[in-house]
């Protein structure tokens, strides 16, 4: 996983400044891993298994995940891509040796560099949009603990990764030191796609925020896709439904969630047909370049 070699982690506070972009790893953001919010508990032990650019990928989650994780992940990663200093097996410092360990790399992961950042709980917050109250607080704890016991496994012709999603450390007062695996590193700062958080905080609806991001890791910035839209419903649900009244239900949401994206600034989408058969193409925008601070390492 070429990232960043060499380069030893350098821990900053990251300022209160609005991030636009998460640059994100494609195989992970086509994965399909989290789902709208429901009421109850959450499954356990769930497993996710998938193919992109020759590797195979399988995903062990300890509890399964859902929109406000993914969330949290996009934040972080947009975050760590600002602020984030590189960190590997020669890191120093007690901090980074426990953030390291705790990734728990195994195979070519060993040899990797991740990402991290020394930050605060109340920067995150500020960046998710979600307040500074005692829930929010929890709500984002919980998040981190879910991804962190998040693991991935990577592998192609005798090549093989391991690695969690991300590792972290907390204090009393609120700061928070967060590494994030070698695969998002690498995203950082060679192949990747875009996500909008901007575009993101515009959507009242996790299943919304799921279509998006899906869509922004399944087509290039200016072009279109078609589908139908009960194949749509797989890669936010999961699995497939044998209920009828349940696909129809899922149908109706993602009409309207997919509407709600076409209000995005230059997002289209076009509906043709009904029922089971109705299709939809989705053109996304071309993407502004953001402009970011250089980041110091040594």
């Amino acid at each position: 996983m070429p990232a960043n070699q060499g380069r030893k982690i350098v821990p900053s506070i990251t300022k209160y400044k609005k991030e636009t972009f998460a640059r994100h790893d494609p195989a992970i953001a086509l994965a399909s891993l989290f789902r709208p919010v429901t009421k109850g508990r959450r499954p356990l032990g769930v497993i996710f298994e998938s193919t992109h650019a020759g590797q195979s990928l399988k995903f062990k989650c300890m509890e399964g995940l859902d929109s406000r994780d993914q969330s949290v992940l996009l934040t972080l990663i947009s975050m760590l891509g600002i602020e984030g200093g590189t960190l590997n097996s020669e890191s120093n410092g007690d901090a980074g040796k426990l953030l390291w360990s705790d990734l728990k790399p195994e195979g070519n992961a060993t040899e990797s560099n991740a990402v991290a950042l020394t930050s605060t709980f109340y920067a995150v917050l500020n960046q998710l949009g979600w307040g500074v109250d005692g829930k929010s607080y929890q709500r984002l704890k919980d998040c981190i603990e879910r991804l962190s016991d998040v693991r991935c496994h990577a592998k192609a012709n005798g090549w093989q990764w391991s690695m969690q999603f991300l590792s972290y450390s907390m204090s009393d007062d609120g700061a928070l030191n967060i590494a994030l695996n070698s695969r998002f590193a690498a995203a950082l700062s060679g192949q990747h796609i875009r996500i909008s958080l901007d575009e993101r905080k515009q959507l009242n609806g996790d299943v919304a925020m799921l279509i998006h991001a899906y869509l922004s890791a399944a087509i290039n910035a200016g072009n279109r896709l078609q589908f139908m839209v009960d194949k749509l419903a797989v890669k936010i649900w999961g699995v497939e439904t044998q209920n009828s009244a349940t696909q129809r239900s899922r149908r109706s949401m993602l009409i309207k969630a997919l509407e709600e994206v076409s209000k995005l600034h230059g997002w289209v989408v076009e509906f043709e047909g009904r029922g089971e058969s109705t299709k939809a193409t989705v053109k996304r925008p071309r993407v502004i370049e953001q402009k970011t601070a250089s980041l110091e390492v040594s």
